[in-house]
């Protein structure tokens, strides 16, 4: 219904304003849509950045588009070059079509051949990749690491050639680079060395696999060898478990916290944390419980949160006791965690604590905001105009979890603030909240000097009525003049 009043108002468009109503177009789906949008591709406005929404239309414009690269006009050609580029997945038809000699204009061979590498596994790429493993210089080789790594292209030469420079030099920077390509030869091959009796081998190993996915193979010899590893080693260690699923290695961790192995007291409960939650696991409930019985500390709020996260609104009876702790800071942990799953024992505690003096008042109603409880909503009042830009931003934010008319009534106050952040943060939730008595509001916010509001306005109102056009203040109000009754009558 809107293509053809769209298509009379792109021939009077900024490019701007072009640009959307040709992204509307090429989704259209039809006949009329498509033929406007070549049309004006291709026509006295032509730029190359118009070949993004040719390609969206699809394969049905490919012999269009390959007649273009025989235009006398280098424009034309090259728009049609970024078309067929830019088509998903292209069948052998399109890469066909676009042929690698473009006379005197070599922009295209780059563009089609850098396309070809990134959509589909072509032997020359993969040649030239291997070759390059045969440079001595550290950033060739690097770079093809990295390209062979990204592309997922492996093979025995592969292999061959970056475990042999590894063992020319054997460092961990280039033992973790060589890591990256995924291939199951080169991780086990390196999970292997990882059993080598020669510490430093060994060490050195654990070091390349320190953040690769598949450093979880080497976990039954670390747990043989767990015990004798030196405190440089074991940080190492740390990193490989915690980004593992293996609970098997709580207990182990369990009594390095209670030693302070290698000072690592904190990291250590951060690694028990990772695991436990991973694994959804309860064997670590013991070693979190018995950090609640020490100062506040990072090992506190870690055990609070993991089992918080394990236990959901089970973790009740763990935390509730904190909430009596004489550490005001235990108390505030407790109680963002108790808010968060809306517990009527941190609620309760909510409500006595903003009657304490000695309790950070500021911090319970922040809470209480942040998760959507009416008596939160005088701290939203309160900081909304902050001149603090990072405050603003953050209570803002607060309201999207309110359902209140309140907060509702203080979304459509937020969009006429003074500031620009404030109105892009109202602009967003009313359109995730998607109510209908925000659409005339929205529509007035198209109007906003900000250009990203009027973008974030018009994408709020497609949200709520389905409705996608430009973020044009005349278009949109004519639209809500012809059917504000159906949505008024809704509301």
């Amino acid at each position: 219904m809107l293509t053809p009043y769209l298509i009379q108002y792109l021939q009077k468009a900024s490019l701007e304003m072009a640009r959307d109503i040709l992204a509307v177009l090429s989704v259209a789906n039809n006949q009329t849509a498509t033929n406007a949008v070549v049309d004006y591709s291709f026509g006295p406005n032509i730029r190359d950045e118009f070949a993004l929404y040719l390609s969206i239309i699809g394969y049905e414009l490919i012999p269009l588009l390959k007649a273009k690269l025989s235009s006398p006009f280098h424009m034309h050609r090259l728009v049609a070059a970024y078309a067929l580029q830019g088509m998903p997945r292209p069948n052998d038809y399109v890469l066909n079509s676009l042929g690698d000699n473009y006379g005197d204009y070599p922009q295209f061979y780059v563009f089609t051949t850098t396309f070809r590498y990134e959509t589909r596994e072509e032997r020359e790429t993969k040649d030239l990749l291997t070759l390059m493993l045969y440079d001595q210089n550290d950033a060739v080789f690097s770079g093809a690491v990295e390209g062979i790594a990204r592309m997922g292209h492996t093979s025995d030469e592969i292999v061959k050639l970056t475990l042999d420079r590894f063992h020319e030099n054997p460092t961990a920077e280039i033992g973790e680079k060589i890591t990256t390509i995924q291939d199951d030869r080169i991780i086990d091959h390196f999970v292997k060395l990882v059993e080598d009796t020669n510490p430093e081998t060994s060490a050195t190993a654990l070091k390349s696999l320190r953040y690769n996915k598949k450093a979880d193979r080497a976990i039954p010899t670390i747990m043989l060898k767990y015990d004798s590893y030196d405190c440089g080693i074991y940080e190492v260690v740390l990193d490989i478990l915690g980004n593992s699923s293996y609970d098997g290695a709580i207990s182990n961790l369990a009594q390095d916290y209670y030693s302070n192995r290698c000072g690592q007291k904190d990291r250590i409960m951060l690694t028990i944390s990772y695991i436990a939650e991973r694994t959804r696991s309860k064997k670590a409930i013991s070693v979190f419980l018995t950090s609640f019985g020490e100062k506040y500390s990072d090992s506190k709020i870690y055990a609070a949160s993991s089992i918080a996260a394990i236990m959901g609104a089970g973790a009740e009876m763990y935390l509730s006791p904190l909430l009596d702790s004489a550490d005001i800071k235990d108390r505030e942990l407790v109680l963002n965690l108790l808010l968060r799953f809306r517990s009527n024992n941190g609620y309760n505690a909510a409500l006595k604590y903003l009657k304490d003096t000695n309790v950070d008042r500021e911090y319970v109603l922040s809470r209480l905001a942040l998760y959507g409880y009416e008596e939160g909503l005088p701290y939203i009042e309160k900081n909304i105009m902050s001149p603090d830009y990072r405050n603003r931003t953050l209570i803002i934010g607060y309201l999207r979890r309110h359902e209140s008319i309140k907060a509702h009534e203080m979304l459509i106050d937020g969009l006429s603030s003074q500031y620009h952040d404030v109105r892009q943060g109202a602009v967003q939730i009313l359109g995730f909240k998607r109510s209908y008595d925000s659409i005339y509001p929205l529509i007035e916010r198209i109007k906003d000097p900000v250009v990203d509001i009027r973008y974030n306005a018009a994408d709020a109102l497609y949200k709520i009525t389905g409705v996608r056009m430009p973020p044009d203040y005349e278009m949109w109000i004519d639209w809500w003049r012809a059917t504000k009754e159906k949505y008024e009558h809704a509301q």
